[in-house]
């Protein structure tokens, strides 16, 4: 199904500002495109502007319902969202929970995912294994 990616980004941005964070199975799927397209990174991160934890809860909830990397993707982002608003807790779970799924899926953690291990903050919540 073609869908347009400006109504992708669209709707998720009125999941953030309606506050329900609650997106439906079709907008996951539809949006697992976005997330491993580099073209839209950054638009993804804009979306979210000045509500980091709703677009952190936004992208947990998306990536409990994809698979691979688009699932690894959207955690990351999930904890990037997260140390932003302040909550290294979540954002160090969520870096496990990055880690379990690429071993499971024999691929590689993100860059993005080292450097906020750097954190001190985050460094404090993680387990031994993953730090």
């Amino acid at each position: 199904m073609c869908y347009n990616r400006i109504a992708v980004l669209a709707d998720l941005r009125t999941e953030l500002v309606n506050g329900t964070c609650n997106p439906s199975r079709g907008l996951a799927e539809l949006t697992a495109p976005l997330l491993v397209d580099d073209r839209f990174k950054t638009m993804l991160y804009k979306i979210a502007d000045r509500r980091p934890l709703p677009a952190a809860l936004l992208w947990i909830r998306i990536a409990d319902q994809l698979s691979g990397q688009a699932r690894i993707e959207a955690l990351t982002l999930a904890a990037v969202f997260a140390l932003q608003g302040g909550n290294p807790g979540i954002a160090a779970t969520l870096i496990t929970r990055v880690s379990v799924a690429t071993r499971r899926d024999h691929t590689e953690i993100p860059a993005l995912l080292d450097i906020l291990k750097l954190d001190h903050r985050v460094r404090a919540h993680l387990p031994q294994a993953v730090a």
